[in-house]
Parts: structure tokens; C-alpha cells; sequence
């Protein structure tokens, strides 16, 4: 490492002198009063060789951090690898310690006013870490030493574990300082943009999985993806008839980008270790639907299972699409949804932990919550502005400073200028809203931040550059969701809660709040911003404790036997999603053993009359819903088939005596199909509570008709298209007449139907 020449100066340390950045060993009168031996062998060497330091016996060592402490030499970074007693060193007698001992008693204080820092600790990390720079030839200011500690090494020191406060005080204390070569915070975000922190995710999956699959996903990735981040994105299409079209598909935030990304990187990865290479096997060799069985894939949270899917799926759609593949069914090979995957839309919340945790942080003088610490006095406030405003945490963060205005009627309301819609709303403050503001204005200091939507912290940023409601300890960036999350964790176990809260959590309260209070389902979707009213169904947290008693005690006893208990629910819900609830309760996480047994116990159940289940037989399966039939599927209530998906399947094997039976079954799927469409239409959330795709339905009926049938011997190769008219003419004749009173058909009555043409 090259010396810089810079002008010799000296060092007076207990009477004697050292001469200090020079290129020479030290002179006799030197070693003298160095404190250490220094064997004759030691000066006939060059310097160069003390820098060698990973290659030095323990004297030499000792040898080469003197010449690097009076700036003969300088020492790399394998410095911070080994302890060094700093102690030893006159660190008194050096201009840049005395400098740093008095900035860190003016500036500690001012660094961290909360006083959440152990002062003599924190100083003693610091004089550490200034040391180890010092040995490498840095010093604080620029006439210290042969270098000085600029925005790079600030930056470096700020990305080792642990070492965060420490630079971000030392960029506090010398940002303004004349001599001083620091003139930025360091700042994590700015290191990891949305597509450099992605690209070397990507790159290091290469490494490993360098296939023509990885290959393509990434181009995908950062090819059609990353076009549609902020404008609409645009493929040519050749259709069948030789002409040219063009399709736009929708744009996409950072977020959303680096969501999708991350998502498909895990299915890279899984396809991978299944030794799924090229995208011609995803296409037609049933790739995507060997990756959803998996083990690795069931082992992933629902919300990323949910993510892969819905983006596999987006990437063979495009790949068909810029291909000009014809006949691909989509749904086959990327399937959108599976049926029966024990999803229930509400949550159940404690109310006894909810009322605890909502009661501390409305207690201004709670023991649990430290107003003093200037973070946690933001947080409790931005999760109350959460709370009972409705908005996501973060467009409160988001929040400017002058973020309140007054109509003419003197009406105070709280100005959300960036949602996740894309729309600016606003909200009528409260007396207590308005009073949180105006504490939050009085601690948000006088330094405008800009949070840029293309850091991976902030993809939900506005670009702009303001005067911000809830700055970071810093005044480098706004506060994280991830720090309301563990304000929250650490509230929590203070207060011994067994639930768990997110920030979101929070939001979800307001919904059911409205519900609780009578609002209509129009009101909750402008109060918590939607687009789609759809979306505020999984914010509804709990059903009416009348029907989570009933359904307990379905999961328990068995549904038949308390059918007629039922009538009012059936209003609304069909019955034969009921049972399928019931089911979910008790086998979503269970083994399969229990998930037979619990069948069984279901099935000895049926005693009212025209309410039977068809029969089966589990040891010995054979005939209808639910068997294996020589298919990979397994025999439990979550295994993601319905009766149709088997119909349709060409392994499945029909008794060849149950034809009226599998009419009967393919007919209530046909008058299922009508009544949900019909619901759909009079209740648009009604939607979310019927668990059958009728596309999807549709469209394996469709299959049905044109595969099972000819599975029995003794009907014409041709006669699926023959018993399709005749169920649908039975289908719509009886719901036609039925709808208003009984639109739905149990099994028992579809045979009867067919038979005797009534019920």
C-alpha cells in the first residue's frame, strides 16, 4: 500500500519526541522510549514487510502496530480480525483523540437526546472503531492524518454489524465541520435500490442454478416486469389468423415489483432442486403443478405460496403470449386456485389482549410506554393515527408535517397525500387526532427527507422531498413499518399478551369497529380507501359468536346431526359449505389418519331423510367423491379435489353401476353453478363466501361431460354430449322453478330428479 507524501510532523509523547508520517523505521532515541523490544533483525527489514500484517510473528505484530499508530505504515482491514489493547498507546498525545474526546462530550447528547445510549460505552466503541481507522491511515480531519475519513468509509463502517450508531453519530457530530470530508448521512436505503438488491439475489441464485428456466424468470423479472413499473406495458400478439394485436397490461409500483421478484426466486429455487430446468416442461410437462405438491412449497407461508402462484402463472401466460403458442390452457398448466385449501376469510381476535393493548397506548401515562424516548413517543402515536383513522401505517409515516387543514366550518381533517390507490384522501380529525398531530409536529424537526420509491424500505414512497410528521432519530429517512412492528413486539411482552399484533392488525381493528357499530359495507370501503369492495372481507375479523358456537360444534359432532339447527344459516351460506368449514376446522393441520377418521365420524352422522351423503366405503374405495382411484391425490378433506376434478381425470375409473349416481352428482354441480352465479350478481360479497370458481366449474364440467362417460362400457362413444343437453335442461328447468325456495340439490334429491323426473 502506497504512503501519500504529506508534511512531516511531530509527536511529543512523556517528554520525548516521535517523528510522525515519515517512511522510515524508528531511530535509536525513538525505540528508547517506544516501551517495547525491538530486535536489530526488525530494521534491516523493509517497511512494506510490517504491512504484511496476517504473515507477522506475535513481536513483529507488536512491532507493526507502532509503526502504523505514528504513520509509518498502514495496516488493511484485517485489522478489526484481532484484538489490540488501545490502552497501550499515548492516544492523549494525538491530536485526532483529543479531537475526538471532545466531540464525543458536545456532541453525544445532541446525537441522542432520548438517552437511550450508555454514554462510557458508547465512547469507548467509538475511540475503538476511530483507532482501527486510524491504523489504516485515517484520521477525523483532513490535517490529521495521510487520509481522512470521508462518505465512504462512513458508509462501511455503518455496514458491519453493529457498527450503525457509531457512524451515524460520527456523521451527526462532522456533517458540518469545515475540515471535515463527510457530507451525507449513511443510510442503508440508498445502498439497496429495489433492482441492485434484486439483481445480486438473482446473481446469486446463478451461481448455483444457472439454468435456461432461472434464466428466463430472471428476464422476465427484470425484462416485462420492470417495463411496467410506472407506465403500462405492451405486447404484440399473433392470433390465429395470422393478424397482429396489441394487449396492455396495467403498471406496477417498485413494491409490487420487488414482491414479484422475491416470490419467483423462491420458485426458481424450487424448481431447481426438483431438476426443473427448461420452460417447455412448465408448459407441458406439468411443472408448475409438481412445484405446488411439493414439500418445500407446502412448507412456505400462505401469503408467498399465494405470490408464487399468482406469478408463475403471470410468467407463463406472457411466455404463451410473446411464443404465440396455441392450444395451452392456462388453467391446466398454472392453475390460478385450488379448492378446499382451508382458507376462511376473518380472523378470531382476543378481545381481552386487543382491549389491553389499545388501553396502553391510549394511556398517556402508561409505565409501559417511555413518551420521553422520542421513537417510541412516535410510534405509539402513528399506531394510534392508524387505529382510528383507518389508513395503512404506511401513508400515516408518509405524513407531512403540515398535514391538517380546516374547512370553512372549522372542521379539522388529516390530509393523506399518498395511498396505495394512488388517490389523495382525507379524514376528519378527531379532538385527540388533532392533539397527537400537534405533539408529532413539536418533535419533527426542521430537515425536509425524501423518500424514494425505488429504495426496498420505502417502495410505498412519494418521491417527494418534505417536511415529514415522523422522521427517523436521524433525520435521514421516515420511520419503517418494521420498527412500528417492534415497538409493538416489545409492548407486547411487557403487557404478557398471547396474541400477536402487527401494525396492520390495527387497521383490521378499524374495520371491525365500523362493522360493530352498524356501517354499511360501502362506508368501510371509503373509510379504509379501497378500490374493491372485495378487499374488506378478510378485515371483518370475527363471525357472530352464534355461528362460531354452531360451527365448533359441527367440527365436533358432525353435521347431520344438527342440520335443522341450521335453516337461518342456510340463507345466506349453503350447507354444503358449512360442512366443508366444519371439515376445515379439524383437519387443516392434522395428519391424514385423523382426516379419515374425522370423515367417517361425519358420514355416521347421516340419519335425516333425503339428506344422506352418497355412500362410501374408505378402506375400500370405489364409486364417488373423494377416493383415490389409482390417483396421487390423498384420501383427506384438503386434498384440493372435488368430485369434478376426479370426474374428469383420466384415471379415474367409474363404477360401472353408478351411472345415475354420477348424473346425480354432475347435476348438482350444474344447479351449484346457477345459484352461485345468481348470488354473485344479487350480493357482490357474497362472492367471497362461495368456495366454487364457477369458471373453473364450468370448465371442468365441460371436461366431465367429454371424458366420463365414455368410461362406461355399455354407452355410445358419443353419448357425454347427449347426457350434457339432458342435465342441462333438468338443471335449468328445476332451478327455474326452485331458485326462490331450494336452490340448491342435495345428492339424494338430484338421483330422484333424474329417476322420476321430481322430487
Amino acid at each position: 500500500m502506497a504512503l501519500l507524501a504529506i508534511p512531516q510532523k511531530l509527536i511529543e509523547v512523556n517528554g520525548g519526541h516521535y517523528r510522525f508520517n515519515i517512511n522510515e523505521h524508528f531511530n535509536k532515541d525513538e525505540i528508547d522510549i517506544l516501551g517495547i523490544r525491538v530486535p536489530k533483525t526488525f530494521l534491516e527489514k523493509p517497511l512494506a514487510y510490517f504491512q504484511q500484517y496476517n504473515q507477522l510473528n506475535k513481536n513483529e505484530r507488536l512491532y507493526a502496530y507502532r509503526l502504523a499508530f505514528y504513520g509509518r505504515i498502514m495496516l488493511d482491514e484485517s485489522i478489526y480480525s484481532v484484538p489490540i489493547n488501545i490502552s497501550s498507546f499515548p492516544l492523549d498525545f494525538v491530536d485526532n483523540f483529543i479531537f475526538l474526546r471532545k466531540l464525543l462530550e458536545e456532541q453525544i447528547d445532541k446525537f441522542n437526546p432520548e438517552q437511550t445510549i450508555n454514554r462510557e460505552s458508547f465512547k469507548k466503541e467509538v475511540t475503538k472503531e476511530i483507532f482501527s481507522m486510524w491504523m489504516q491511515g485515517y484520521g477525523l480531519l483532513n490535517t490529521f492524518n495521510r487520509n481522512t475519513i470521508g462518505n465512504e468509509q462512513i458508509q462501511k463502517i455503518f455496514n458491519r454489524k453493529g457498527k450503525m450508531r457509531i457512524a451515524e453519530f460520527l456523521a451527526f457530530s462532522l456533517i458540518n465541520h469545515p475540515e471535515s470530508y463527510i457530507s451525507e448521512m449513511p443510510e442503508r436505503q440508498r445502498l439497496l435500490k429495489s433492482e441492485e438488491s434484486e439483481q445480486t439475489k438473482w446473481d446469486r441464485l446463478l451461481e448455483t442454478n444457472n439454468t435456461e428456466l432461472t434464466l428466463e424468470i430472471k428476464e422476465f423479472v427484470f425484462g416485462y416486469l420492470m417495463d411496467r413499473i410506472g407506465s403500462k406495458a405492451v405486447i404484440e400478439i399473433e392470433e390465429s389468423n395470422g393478424e397482429k394485436s396489441i394487449q396492455t397490461f396495467n403498471s406496477i409500483t417498485w413494491g409490487t415489483w420487488n414482491v414479484k421478484s422475491s416470490s419467483l426466486i423462491t420458485a426458481a429455487n424450487i424448481f431447481s432442486n426438483l431438476r426443473i430446468t427448461h420452460v417447455q416442461e412448465l408448459i407441458y410437462k406439468a411443472g408448475i403443478i409438481k412445484l405446488l405438491g411439493s414439500t418445500a412449497f407446502k412448507e412456505l407461508g400462505t401469503t408467498l405460496q399465494d405470490n408464487i402462484r399468482e406469478n408463475l402463472r403471470e410468467f407463463v401466460n406472457i411466455y404463451i403470449k410473446k411464443n404465440n403458442l396455441k392450444d395451452v390452457n392456462i388453467s391446466r398448466i398454472a392453475p390460478n386456485k385450488t379448492f378446499n385449501k382451508g382458507t376462511t376469510y376473518g380472523e378470531h381476535i382476543d378481545f381481552g389482549d386487543t382491549f389491553s393493548l389499545i388501553s396502553t397506548l391510549l394511556d398517556n401515562d402508561s409505565i409501559f410506554i417511555d413518551d420521553r424516548n422520542i421513537n417510541d413517543a412516535r410510534c405509539r402515536r402513528a399506531i394510534l393515527l392508524e387505529l382510528t383513522t383507518g389508513a395503512r401505517i404506511h401513508e400515516v409515516l408518509l405524513l407531512k408535517r403540515d398535514c391538517l387543514s380546516t374547512n370553512h366550518e372549522g372542521a379539522t381533517f388529516i390530509h393523506f397525500h399518498k395511498t396505495k390507490v394512488g388517490t389523495e384522501y382525507f379524514v376528519k380529525a378527531t379532538p385527540d387526532m388533532v392533539q397527537w398531530i400537534k405533539e408529532l409536529q413539536n418533535l419533527s424537526g426542521n430537515t425536509k427527507i425524501s423518500v424514494s420509491s425505488a429504495n426496498v424500505s420505502t417502495t410505498f414512497g412519494d418521491d417527494l422531498e418534505e417536511y415529514r410528521l415522523f422522521p427517523n432519530t436521524m433525520n435521514t429517512n421516515i420511520i419503517l413499518e418494521s420498527q412500528i412492528n417492534r415497538f409493538l413486539k416489545k409492548l407486547e411482552k411487557q403487557l404478557k399478551l398471547k396474541s400477536h399484533f402487527s401494525s396492520h392488525d390495527l387497521r383490521k381493528m378499524h374495520a371491525l369497529y365500523l362493522k360493530m357499530i352498524g356501517k354499511d359495507k360501502i362506508d368501510i370501503q371509503l373509510a379504509l380507501n379501497q378500490k374493491d369492495i372485495n378487499s374488506q372481507l378478510p378485515y371483518l375479523a370475527t363471525h357472530a359468536k352464534e355461528t362460531i358456537d354452531k360451527i365448533k360444534l359441527v367440527a365436533t359432532e358432525g353435521v347431520w346431526d344438527e342440520v335443522l339447527v341450521y335453516e337461518e344459516l342456510e340463507n345466506s351460506i349453503p350447507l354444503e359449505q358449512v360442512m366443508k368449514r366444519a371439515r376445515t376446522l379439524t383437519s387443516k393441520n392434522e395428519a391424514k389418519n385423523d382426516a379419515l377418521t374425522f370423515i367417517e365420524k361425519i358420514i355416521t352422522k347421516v340419519k335425516i331423510e333425503n339428506k344422506e351423503l352418497p355412500t362410501l366405503n374408505i378402506n375400500n374405495p370405489k364409486g364417488m367423491p373423494m377416493y383415490t382411484h389409482y390417483c396421487t391425490a390423498s384420501v383427506s378433506v384438503n386434498c384440493g379435489h372435488t368430485e369434478l376434478d376426479c370426474f374428469g381425470c383420466h384415471l379415474y375409473k367409474p363404477d360401472q353401476d353408478k351411472l345415475f349416481e354420477h348424473k346425480a352428482e354432475v347435476l348438482r354441480y350444474l344447479v351449484q353453478i346457477m345459484y352461485s352465479e345468481d348470488s354473485a350478481k344479487k350480493n357482490k360479497l357474497e362472492r367471497a363466501f362461495i368456495d366454487l370458481n364457477v369458471d373453473d366449474l364450468k370448465k371442468k364440467a365441460s371436461k366431465t361431460f367429454s371424458s366420463l362417460f365414455k368410461k362406461f362400457d355399455f354407452l355410445p362413444e358419443k353419448e357425454g354430449k347427449k347426457i350434457e343437453k339432458e342435465l342441462n335442461a333438468i338443471a335449468n328447468n328445476y332451478y327455474k322453478k326452485n331458485k326462490a325456495t331450494k336452490p340448491v340439490l342435495s345428492h339424494s334429491e338430484a338421483m330422484k330428479l333424474i329417476k322420476e323426473g321430481l322430487i
